[in-house]
């Protein structure tokens, strides 16, 4: 009987210490997850707090770079270039590349016709206060629809001013072809007088080449023109009074050789 007792106490003991430690996880557990860092925590078994995850605000979401596109530089001419309206890729630009030396480029297109590319260079020298010489070359190149090609011409002209107001010019030009009329030979020469600062004219006559006819032409010359910042602004209307007073005459002689007819008869 002492036996039995005895086996009996030590397994209830057993049993019972084993409760206990359960107990004390169990409260321990509680207390790591609901009452952290709390100076008097309540124990409450069994109770288990879940801990949410923290969601950030909209602006800690970083933003997307946005990067500059930068597209392909445009065209650039080193000098002044003409800002009035043209076709797309159409210029026109002239200035000084060296002393002396000047420069003349563009670009035309003529809608239904094709396109036309100038460029020119003019070199200009004061021998003293009367004498002035000029040379230049010049080159064109034309695309047409049934025609593609290049036209050159050279061109010079000697000045003499025997005062401030009055000038005399001998020039001439010389191309070896005549395409589409882009040069052609002619020489001649003009007296120019100028009336005040602004307003001058220049007269004279040339004589030009005919590739169609293959014959030599006189024509008259005078050109007023406006000046302002050493730069003339001149039209050339002899062609037009030319041709007026060649009209006239050939009129003339039609009804001079009409009227003579009728008298015969």
């Amino acid at each position: 009987m002492f036996l039995i007792i005895v086996l009996y106490c030590t397994t209830v003991s057993v049993y019972a210490q084993e409760n206990i430690s359960v107990l004390k996880k169990d409260s321990l557990k509680t207390l790591s997850n609901e009452y952290v860092g709390s100076e008097n925590p309540t124990v409450k078994p069994f109770a288990v707090k879940e801990e949410m995850p923290d969601i950030k605000a909209e602006t800690d979401i970083p933003q997307m770079e946005t990067q500059e596109i930068k597209l392909r530089r445009p065209f650039y001419m080193p000098y002044y270039t003409n800002p009035s309206p043209m076709f797309y890729g159409d210029y026109s630009t002239n200035g000084i590349i060296a002393p002396n030396l000047y420069g003349y480029g563009s670009q035309s297109t003529l809608p239904g016709i094709g396109r036309i590319n100038e460029a020119s260079l003019m070199y200009r020298y004061d021998i003293n206060d009367f004498w002035e010489i000029q040379g230049g070359v010049n080159a064109t190149k034309y695309n047409f629809p049934f025609s593609i090609g290049q036209a050159f011409g050279a061109t010079g002209a000697l000045i003499y001013r025997p005062t401030d107001k009055l000038s005399f010019r001998a020039f001439g030009t010389y191309a070896p072809t005549s395409a589409y009329g882009f040069y052609m030979n002619r020489y001649g020469g003009t007296i120019g007088y100028e009336f005040n600062d602004r307003w001058g004219v220049e007269v004279g006559a040339e004589r030009v080449y005919d590739p169609m006819r293959k014959s030599w032409n006189t024509r008259p010359i005078a050109i007023p023109y406006y000046k302002f910042n050493k730069t003339k602004i001149g039209l050339d209307v002899g062609g037009i009074l030319y041709e007026i007073v060649r009209s006239v005459k050939f009129n003339n002689q039609g009804a001079i050789r009409l009227s003579c007819r009728e008298d015969s008869f």
